[in-house]
């Protein structure tokens, strides 16, 4: 009867030690796809906030002129007009600023970031920009002030320049 009762708990035990196992598994793969969702939605976000900021800029025939006068003639603009294109490039900080994060943790892959970037710094190098930077620097934040040379970050990024429906 004893070694019945020792066969039985030998058997409890290894099934006791696979189930651990199993189960360790199953989260395991529970974490990785909660993951994968986590990333994914914070990428849409990026994304929504980034394409937000484009159309807020560029939708409108009128919303491209508009911004196409702040970019090559900031001194032109009225005040209403600098504060409407300060509220417009903010967007573009705070979308950039995700996508940013997102680079940064590895959950972009660079030349997705590098076609952004390549778009958003031309933009932030008007003198437009830089006078918002520059009366507002106390909310930008930190690697924004600076403007890293984005050429350093990727050889598939050429030439930057503003996008040609901005050129006069």
């Amino acid at each position: 009867m004893n070694q019945k009762l020792s066969d039985w708990a030998s058997i409890a035990e290894v099934l006791g030690a696979v189930a651990i196992v199993v189960s360790l598994v199953v989260v395991g793969v529970e974490l990785r796809q909660s993951n994968a969702l986590a990333t994914t939605d914070s990428l849409k976000d990026g994304t929504q906030l980034w394409t937000d900021a484009y159309v807020s800029a560029w939708g409108t025939e009128e919303s491209t002129a508009f911004f196409r006068k702040a970019v090559n003639h900031c001194e032109d603009l009225s005040k209403d007009e600098r504060g409407r294109f300060f509220a417009t490039l903010f967007k573009f900080v705070a979308a950039y600023d995700n996508i940013f994060n997102q680079y940064e943790s590895g959950r972009l892959r660079e030349e997705v970031f590098v076609s952004i970037a390549s778009i958003y710094y031309p933009i932030a190098n008007t003198a437009c920009a830089q006078s918002a930077f520059s009366q507002d620097i106390a909310i930008m934040p930190p690697w924004l002030v600076s403007l890293p040379n984005i050429e350093s970050l990727s050889p598939l990024v050429g030439n930057l320049r503003l996008p040609t429906f901005l050129i006069e």
